[in-house]
């Protein structure tokens, strides 16, 4: 019986757990419970994490909006980009109204109109989707062209290709250099209203003011929102001390808004609640090791003398550590795979009939292996001691006892 391996020493550490199954099942369940707070914590985070992802994607880039309400001027965004550190690059917006129609052959639809500058699609992250942004020739030459959305693209030009063609708002015609992605400007419910964007500078020749209603500007650092909003909006202020004085004063401006805020703040509340969450899962798994280190002491009290028979006829040390850690081993991937099977079903069960929106269904490899590590830790360093101080039973001692 020297040097057993293999399948000898599986096959007895199954038969060992088999001989006392409702220590063995309680043990297991410990394991179980453990696992599946820990795997049901790390399910929760990943369905979250993605539903977050996808409202971010949802969203035009990471970025401070400032409301100036025409009182902005495009000295304002140089001073910004080249007075505060940490800016990817700053944007002015004008409106273009609240009521227009666009209007293309016989087909008007309702549009959302704006004047930008250059660095618009730098700084709201929006890709184009077909033909080109504006470009520098369009500014500098005041030229009547816009890049509209998604939508903008479906509701006017339907399967047609929108680029060349020429639509009206108020009188006006604008000719289609590029389709831009549609995207959320900030918190609130998605707008079926098309969009399209021109020139800053051919908006201020045809109403003759140079004016900039909102200021957005895109840090380099996402966590940096907070303290760069703080920061502009202090700059302003000095730019323009009005903004502190007489009836202004009270009204805090200009206002700052940070268009993920809402995402911010349900990112730090499930980093919370996952840490919470954790903590009682390591709890859990806590308890079921001082359940295996129990199982492992009785184990290794009541089978002193098959012990000392199998040291005997030739059974090494090692062979005896190894059974005992293994029979632990068995425990804990029993316990840790049921317990996952059960949360994996349970989520797939909820993306497929809850009547939320959830996410797509996926199997998680990295959580799923994470819950199973712990498991196996749990249940190796648990049986650990009581396995090598079994493995060192003397046989004559143990035989007589």
């Amino acid at each position: 019986m020297s040097g057993l391996r293999g399948l000898d020493l599986l096959g007895l550490a199954v038969g060992a757990l088999g001989r006392d199954r409702l220590r063995t099942g309680l043990t297991g369940l410990g394991v179980f419970l453990g696992v599946a707070a820990t795997s049901a914590t790390l399910q929760v985070q990943d369905l979250t994490t993605r539903n977050i992802e996808a409202q971010l994607d949802q969203r035009e880039a990471p970025q401070i909006q400032v409301y100036v309400w025409g009182r902005g001027r495009m000295a304002d965004l140089e001073a910004i980009g080249e007075e505060l550190p940490g800016i990817a690059s700053v944007s002015g917006i004008t409106g273009l109204g609240w009521s227009e129609q666009a209007i293309y052959e016989a087909k008007r639809v309702d549009v959302q109109g704006s004047a930008v500058t250059a660095d618009y699609f730098a700084t709201t992250g929006r890709r184009i989707l077909q033909g080109q942004p504006l470009s520098g020739r369009d500014f500098a030459q005041y030229q009547n062209v816009a890049v509209i959305d998604e939508i903008l693209s479906q509701q006017l030009f339907e399967e047609a290709d929108p680029l060349g063609a020429v639509f009206y708002v108020q009188g006006l015609p604008w000719r289609v250099v590029g389709v831009m992605e549609t995207k959320l400007e900030g918190q609130g419910e998605e707008s079926r209203t098309g969009q399209f964007v021109i020139p800053m500078t051919t908006q201020m020749a045809l109403i003759g003011q140079p004016t900039v209603e909102q200021i957005i500007v895109r840090p380099v650092d996402v966590e940096d929102l907070e303290p760069l909003g703080d920061q502009v909006k202090a700059l302003l202020r000095q730019r323009y001390p009005d903004y502190t004085q007489g009836f202004l004063a009270p009204l805090d401006l200009p206002h700052i808004n940070i268009n993920i805020a809402d995402i911010q703040e349900r990112q730090a509340t499930l980093h919370s609640a996952t840490r919470s969450l954790l903590v009682v899962g390591a709890i859990a798994l806590g308890i079921a090791g001082v359940g295996i280190a129990n199982i492992a002491v009785a184990s290794a009290f009541e089978r002193r003398r098959e012990i000392g028979l199998r040291r005997a006829i030739g059974a090494t040390a090692q062979d005896v550590l190894s059974q005992f850690l293994l029979e632990s081993l068995l425990i804990s991937l029993a316990g840790g795979i049921v317990a996952i099977a059960l949360v994996e079903g349970i989520t797939f069960g909820l993306i497929t009939y809850s009547p939320f929106e959830l996410p797509p269904y996926q199997w998680n490899w990295g959580n799923n292996a994470v819950a199973i590590a712990a498991a196996m830790v749990v249940g190796i360093s648990a049986s650990l001691i009581p396995a090598w101080q079994a493995s060192r039973l003397d046989p004559v001692q143990a035989l007589r006892s």
